[in-house]
């Protein structure tokens, strides 16, 4: 009786044993099957958001570029594992918009203020294309978005690779209603633009002045002058470039006000203005072979083809291979 109560006892500490293994191998079967949706848990997309405000905070350029990467390869890696997840791709384009973001030479002001082409390197475009074709993939699985500022990471993507024409790119920003989530500097800068660009300058520029964060500061003021500009309002360009001349005397920011009344004045055929001003950026940065040539380029208008050959020849002394001196030079 003993022995068979004892063998009964084993027995049942088998089964438990038996059952306990079962149990084991079943959770990870469970955890293995769904160890994506396990690992994507931690980035889910209003959770990835949060993540990428987060980053503005972040000490460090590298620090801040490293966090993304570690984004970017989570949710590379979820779209991979979960082909039919329109979350999976609408995040993975966010990220890659932000990393091409990252490989640019100049941030989108300083392209604007410095009129400059739009011109990215093909590590960055290739980052632009892949935000461009994740977040179609993502509209493509539940036709339609997930929130409306997708039409901006879109639009964002679309204008840096030149994937989208410019009419194009205005129609994505226009889908966007709730213009109080366009927070950040860059963004309201870029959203501005677009309209003024499109014929719409009036409400471009109003609403970049009602972002005074935007505008604020020698570089917001810089923007704003060119946004003026650009919307054909020249006066208040002019106005805009020379508060900042007299407020920020010598400074880069300066220099850049000078150079920009100086093409403005150009364009208008007042050349003894521009070259005063001209000369003005010059004395800042004797270095700059962009004020020079445009310097050379208003003494030809003014008449004077002497001087403007003397200067363009200067440039290719220190600076053999400026194409735009030899272009000018062999338009003469």
């Amino acid at each position: 009786m003993y022995y068979r109560y004892k063998s009964k006892k084993r027995n049942n500490k088998i089964y438990k044993v038996i059952l306990i293994v079962i149990l084991v191998v079943s959770a990870g079967y469970l955890v293995y099957s769904f160890r994506s949706y396990l690992m994507f848990w931690k980035y889910n997309y209003s959770t990835l958001d949060k993540k990428i405000m987060a980053l503005n905070a972040v000490r460090g350029e590298q620090n801040r570029i490293m966090m993304l990467q570690n984004l970017r390869d989570v949710c590379d890696k979820y779209k991979e594992d979960n082909p039919l997840s329109p979350d999976a791709f609408f995040s993975s384009g966010k990220v890659h918009l932000m990393i091409g973001e990252t490989k640019l030479a100049e941030s989108f002001s300083e392209m604007v203020i410095h009129e400059k082409d739009n011109t990215v390197s093909s590590e960055a475009r290739e980052e632009f294309l892949t935000a461009i074709k994740d977040i179609r993939k993502g509209m493509a699985l539940i036709n339609g978005i997930d929130e409306e500022m997708t039409y901006f990471s879109l639009a964002k993507a679309g204008y840096y690779s030149d994937y989208y024409e410019q009419p194009y790119i205005y129609e994505l920003i226009k889908m966007i209603r709730n213009t109080e989530k366009i927070r950040d500097v860059e963004d309201v800068r870029f959203y501005s633009l677009i309209y003024i660009l499109n014929g719409n300058a009036d409400y471009g520029v109003g609403f970049l002045k009602n972002h005074k964060t935007a505008v604020a500061g020698p570089k917001g003021a810089l923007f704003m002058a060119a946004a003026e500009k650009l919307g054909n309002n020249f006066t208040n360009a002019i106005l805009i470039n020379k508060e900042i001349i007299k407020s920020s005397p010598g400074s880069d920011a300066g220099k850049i006000a000078h150079l920009n009344l100086g093409k403005i004045y150009y364009h208008k055929s007042l050349y003894n203005e521009s070259l005063y001003h001209l000369s003005e950026a010059a004395k800042l940065d004797e270095n700059d072979f962009s004020i020079q040539l445009w310097i050379g380029k208003s003494f030809y208008k003014a008449g004077d083809r002497k001087k403007a050959e003397l200067v363009w020849k200067t440039i290719l002394q220190k600076d053999k291979e400026n194409v735009d001196a030899k272009k000018l030079l062999g338009g003469i």
